[in-house]
């Protein structure tokens, strides 16, 4: 289990290859509570697989934890068969760029089998200026009980194929 509630570090396990990270990883099977930027961050990383994990303020971290997985650039990312509950903010935000600039584009993102449930927003993908994300696909995840939307795309990013998931109800125009 990782808690970052008692830190004063802003993002409870990030991997980040300008501070000695590393592609070609698997993340797998760990309970994380929130930290203000994310349970998890990925920063420009490649061939990642973040498969199986419990992120939820119910661990014992801060309940005012903004993001469970945050995806800063990178390529060949799968974010697969995790339970991502209870943020203050998105279960999981997917951007091309942190306020560092290390993160330029991000390609290959795959979000399935997930239950990604109570928070605000359910998968946020892009930033405003954000200009080089493409292959997105958010699919057969349950994405109920997001109060303000299942799936949110920002800063002009269109092509984002989030077909086939659970919204809580059969109106899926409701995002919700």
């Amino acid at each position: 289990t990782v808690d970052a509630s008692d830190t004063d570090q802003a993002t409870g396990f990030a991997i980040n290859p300008n501070d000695g990270g590393a592609d070609d990883l698997l993340i797998k099977n760990n309970e994380l509570g929130y930290a203000e930027t994310g349970a998890l961050r990925l920063i420009s990383n490649s061939n990642v697989t973040v498969e199986g994990n419990t992120i939820s303020s119910t661990l014992g971290a801060s309940s005012t934890g903004g993001i469970g997985i945050a995806v800063d650039g990178g390529d060949n990312i799968s974010i697969t068969e995790n339970t991502i509950s209870d943020a203050s903010n998105a279960g999981i935000q997917a951007s091309t760029d942190d306020s560092s600039g290390r993160g330029d584009s991000l390609s290959n993102l795959d979000i399935s089998l997930n239950s990604i449930t109570d928070n605000p927003y359910g998968v946020v993908v892009g930033k405003f200026g954000d200009t080089s994300i493409t292959s997105v696909t958010i699919n057969q995840n349950n994405l109920q009980n997001n109060t303000e939307n299942g799936v949110l795309t920002v800063g002009g990013i269109t092509k984002v194929d989030a077909t086939n998931n659970w919204w809580g109800n059969s109106d899926v125009s409701s995002g919700s």
